[in-house]
């Protein structure tokens, strides 16, 4: 049954409406991903882009590596084999765009990591990080997905009742054309994951569950990956399956030696 003429049926304006997550958090009960500790734990840190899109010429991460405590520096060819997420917001007729780990040929947004640096701690993480030289070239006038030249990955019109005939007895008409930006659900807070990979048994994350990317994007099958996801301050937007996060996180636990 669909739901939403159930939740359109209720109004909570005005409404005082019972948190149950605020009381653990506010006590320190709930733990957080860095109250996390397992055996052989590193930190991993990202190089980002800080280009909208762009053309990535060249990545540098040769004195990123002779940092002090970095064990690994990870590129785009190294996790080559890790296929790409694809969202799964069923959506009639949209348009679906691939989403790589580590982009090889150009960024699509600010923000997409574009180099991995996994270290004994979170300083020499983020040192090795920042040691990582990345050129890029901008492409402001080139379409961000090539099978999508116009940038609409999704269209959809609607109308309800008798449009023209209430147009017709209308009183007075004005014509106005709006444009609205693409909302989506953008939390404060930041989001983490912990991945211990075993070659032997499985790989888990925590604090959200990640099985489903990743079975789908590596050669992992389901029954040798696990995951957990205990209560944990976040909300479901980033605690979503679909992410590219759990391969990023992922692929590099599976790729470097402890």
């Amino acid at each position: 049954m669909n739901e939403w003429p159930l939740y359109a049926q209720q109004r909570w304006a005005g409404k005082r409406v019972q948190r149950l997550e605020d009381p653990g958090m506010l006590t320190g009960a709930i733990s957080y991903v860095t109250d996390v500790q397992l055996p052989r734990m590193l930190e991993l840190a990202f190089v980002s882009s800080p280009a909208p899109h762009a053309r990535i010429t060249s990545i540098d991460v040769d004195a990123a590596r002779s940092v002090p405590g970095v064990r690994a520096v990870l590129g785009p060819g190294d996790l080559a084999h890790v296929h790409p997420t694809m969202d799964f917001v069923d959506l009639e007729g949209a348009l679906k765009t691939p989403r790589v780990t580590l982009p090889g040929d150009r960024v699509r947004y600010v923000g997409e990591p574009v180099a991995a640096v996994v270290a004994d701690d979170r300083y020499a993480a983020e040192d090795g990080a920042d040691a990582v030289i990345v050129a890029l070239e901008p492409l402001d006038d080139e379409p961000i997905h090539d099978g999508i030249p116009d940038g609409r990955h999704f269209r959809q019109a609607a109308a309800h009742g008798d449009v023209d005939a209430a147009f017709a007895r209308a009183a007075h008409v004005v014509r106005r054309r709006l444009a609205v930006q693409r909302v989506v659900t953008s939390p404060l807070e930041t989001c983490g994951i912990v991945a211990d990979y075993d070659a032997a048994t499985s790989c888990c994350g925590w604090p959200r569950s990640c099985s489903r990317p990743r079975t789908k994007t590596s050669s992992w099958s389901t029954a040798r990956s696990a995951s957990a996801a205990p209560r944990r301050g976040g909300f479901r937007s980033r605690r979503s399956p679909g992410r590219p996060t759990s391969p990023r996180t992922s692929a590099p636990s599976s790729a470097t030696p402890r």
